[in-house]
C-alpha cells in the first residue's frame, strides 16, 4: 500500500506515517517506479499505527513506543528485556501519582461544591 493508502484508511497524516518510519515505530519498503523511489507498507501497518496512537494516548512518548516495540518477538512465552521492564515498572509509578493527585483533586472539588452548596 502507499503511503497515501495508508494515510487514509489509518486516519494520520503522511508526515506523521514518515516521522514513525525515521523513529523505526513502523517500516516500509522501499519501491522504484522509474527514476522515483517511493515507500511501500504492507497492511498491517494499518494495526500498528492504531496500536501506536492507543498507547500513545495512555501517556507514552514515542520514544518509550519505540522502546517497548524493539526486542518484541512473536515467540511463545517471550519475555520483557530489562530496559523494557523498567520502563513499565517507572510507568506504573508515574501513574500512582498522577492517580494521588487525582484524588486530591476531586476531593478538592467536592469540598467546595459542598461548601458553595
Amino acid at each position: 500500500m502507499t503511503i497515501g493508502q495508508i494515510a487514509k484508511q489509518s486516519g494520520i497524516s503522511k508526515d506523521a506515517i514518515r516521522y514513525y518510519t525515521t523513529r523505526g515505530l513502523i517500516r516500509g519498503s522501499v519501491k522504484t517506479a522509474g527514476s522515483r523511489e517511493y515507500a511501500e507498507y504492507d497492511s498491517e501497518i494499518i494495526k500498528q499505527i492504531h496500536t501506536i496512537k492507543n498507547i500513545q494516548n495512555l501517556g507514552f512518548t514515542l520514544a518509550e513506543i519505540k522502546t517497548l516495540l524493539d526486542e518484541v518477538t512473536v515467540e511463545p512465552g517471550c519475555k520483557l528485556s530489562l530496559k523494557q521492564l523498567k520502563l513499565l515498572n517507572a510507568k506504573l509509578h508515574e501513574i500512582a501519582r498522577k492517580q494521588e493527585q487525582l484524588t486530591e483533586l476531586s476531593d478538592f472539588i467536592q469540598t467546595r461544591i459542598k461548601k458553595l452548596s
